[in-house]
């Protein structure tokens, strides 16, 4: 069940990080020591832990703004769960995301005594966001190795992005326009060996003057698993 749960993690992570743009649509700007809160929650309401991310530098190189950012987890009682780092760049036109946000930082903790190496195509969020459009897709690979042996690999496809409607979001921090964002979210993983696949479909609410507040995710069967709300910008 932990590794069901960190890789549903994962899938909700993707969502949550499509928040900051500077030139690429009405997005929150790029700013150093901002950011804001998820909550995150079981589909029955229970709240199960906090997604604190913060944009810690950012730089202009060769046209591009680059944001350096660290998202920490901590469970419902406060505890932090681990930190994640990962880049966003922004060009003007779309916005780019290193899928090593897809990370859960429990999983960082689990390997940081091991060599992890990743390949992986960035997640885009273009400028201009039009109902009915397709969304290019995402994929990242992770191999963990452990004194030259291969303990793990993980494959995580993002496919069929599709910006579905527009629709209004309550979250604590008030009422949203937001454009509906679907897509489904492949995951493979081996652990010395032994396969566990998990297909989920999620779906994105992102509204012009916040990003993205409300993320879902479902299983394969359409049945609500969990879901994220925007709790706090700063």
């Amino acid at each position: 069940m932990k590794r069901l749960s960190i890789i549903i993690a994962a899938c909700l992570v993707v969502m949550v990080t499509t928040i900051f743009a500077q030139n690429c649509g009405n997005y929150i700007p790029l700013k150093a020591n901002s950011g804001y809160e998820m909550q995150d929650f079981k589909a029955n309401g229970k709240l199960t832990g906090t997604a604190k991310t913060t944009i810690n530098s950012v730089a202009t190189n060769a046209g591009a703004t680059i944001a350096n950012v660290t998202q920490e987890s901590t469970d419902d009682k406060g505890k932090s769960q681990g930190k994640t780092d990962y880049t966003i760049k922004c060009n003007g036109t779309s916005l780019s995301i290193d899928m090593k946000a897809m990370m859960n930082p429990q999983s960082n903790d689990a390997y940081k005594d091991m060599q992890v190496s990743f390949t992986s195509t960035d997640l885009d969020v273009p400028s201009t966001i039009t109902v009915g459009s397709t969304l290019k897709d995402a994929s990242m690979t992770m191999t963990v190795v452990n004194n030259g042996v291969t303990f793990s690999e993980m494959k995580i496809d993002i496919i069929n992005r599709k910006v579905v409607s527009q629709e209004s979001i309550t979250t604590p921090l008030g009422t949203f326009n937001c454009y509906k964002i679907s897509y489904d979210c492949n995951m493979v993983t081996k652990t010395m060996g032994f396969p566990m696949n998990v297909n989920t479909k999620a779906v994105q609410y992102m509204c012009a003057d916040k990003g993205v507040i409300k993320s879902e995710v479902y299983n394969d069967k359409g049945t609500l698993m969990s879901y994220s709300l925007m709790s706090k910008v700063f």
